[in-house]
């Protein structure tokens, strides 16, 4: 796969990941189509078709149980920015009814505290330099169909993403 990258305005660039190198541009030569999302304030989002999280099997194992929490889920967005003096990933999904975003939520939370758990057991301590102080710290609400989640983030993790070890 390919990522190519094409500036559609001042203010927006279209990313592609695909066998194809110029899919990006190709993204600009489309008839535009009114998203069916609002398109998050932060300067990192990501949609997430529910398509790509119900094929399971080309994911990571360790991300099963987040993404199978999510497979019946109308709408993801993952959005990334500042908040504080740390940043922040915030997390948007829709479901089909307030029942489901509430058996949502406690997924999401059940999952939480299993890493959680787990993590202990093993006699660590989750780092917010790592993957694991992030997961650990999430926490969410539910409004109506919405399942909001939030995940600090330390530059510190940033930092350690672009590392060389």
């Amino acid at each position: 796969r390919i990522v190519s990258f094409y500036p559609v305005s001042k203010k927006l660039l279209a990313m592609a990941s695909s066998p194809n190198d110029k899919a990006a541009r190709e993204i600009s030569s489309r008839t535009p189509v009114k998203a069916s999302y609002d398109v998050p304030d932060k300067p990192l989002w990501l949609h997430l078709p529910t398509s790509t999280l119900q094929s399971q099997s080309a994911l990571p194992a360790g991300t099963r149980l987040f993404t199978g929490a999510l497979e019946w889920a109308q709408r993801v967005m993952f959005s990334l920015g500042p908040a504080g003096d740390r940043f922040e990933i915030t997390m948007d999904v829709v479901c089909r009814t307030p029942e489901e975003a509430a058996v949502l939520k406690a997924q999401l939370e059940g999952i939480t505290k299993l890493l959680q758990n787990l993590i202990a057991r093993e006699k660590q301590t989750p780092s917010m330099r790592d993957l694991s102080g992030v997961l650990t710290s999430g926490s969410f609400q539910r409004d109506v169909e919405h399942v909001i989640g939030r995940w600090p983030v330390d530059k510190a993790f940033i930092d350690n993403l672009g590392s060389t070890r």
